[in-house]
């Protein structure tokens, strides 16, 4: 089956609709990093109601952006999720980061299955704004997955303050 081009009316349409998400997307809430670098390359920061995947080699700096995102984040006074799948989460060397232990949940899970569940918990049980999925751990190669939370009711932190979400899930709009 070969493609057909589009019609002049198609392709307008497409236009328009890639003119809209592109309009969408330079609106959209973003959440620090909690380095001013980063945040200049993201634009502001995280985007709310999107899920990164942060995939490297080891020494790659994956878990510094994900520490300093979760430091970021509870140093504001909001709650993280990290749900530790490889069972190598070192909350010394955590707190040692400045991460207010009191505003993190840690959850290990045996697992992606029990990972994604905690996630849809959080995501349930709002309030939360970050959740950080470690799948690898400290070696060489580990992928975070971060989810970028924000509920009309805790929208401190973002760079814009929140609001015009279209994304909704059980419990408010997500990142």
């Amino acid at each position: 089956m070969s493609a057909r081009p589009l019609s002049v009316p198609e392709a307008s349409l497409w236009r328009e609709r890639t003119r809209r998400w592109q309009m969408a997307e330079r609106h959209r809430p973003r959440l620090s990093t909690g380095e001013g670098a980063m945040d200049r390359v993201l634009a502001g920061g995280w985007p709310v109601g999107k899920v990164a995947e942060l995939v490297g080699p080891g020494s790659s700096g994956k878990t510094s952006l994900a520490v300093a995102t979760v430091r970021a984040a509870t140093t504001r006074g909001e709650l993280v999720l990290w749900v530790d799948v490889s069972g190598q989460f070192d909350g010394v060397s955590i707190a040692g980061a400045g991460v207010v232990l009191e505003r993190l949940l840690l959850v290990q899970a045996k697992g992606l299955e029990q990972a994604v569940r905690a996630v849809e918990l959080v995501l349930e049980a709002g309030g939360f704004t970050v959740a950080v999925v470690d799948v690898a751990g400290g070696g060489g190669g580990g992928v975070f997955f971060f989810f970028f939370f924000f509920f009309f009711f805790s929208g401190e932190g973002l760079a814009d303050g929140g609001g015009g979400q279209e994304d909704l899930c059980p419990g408010g709009p997500i990142l």
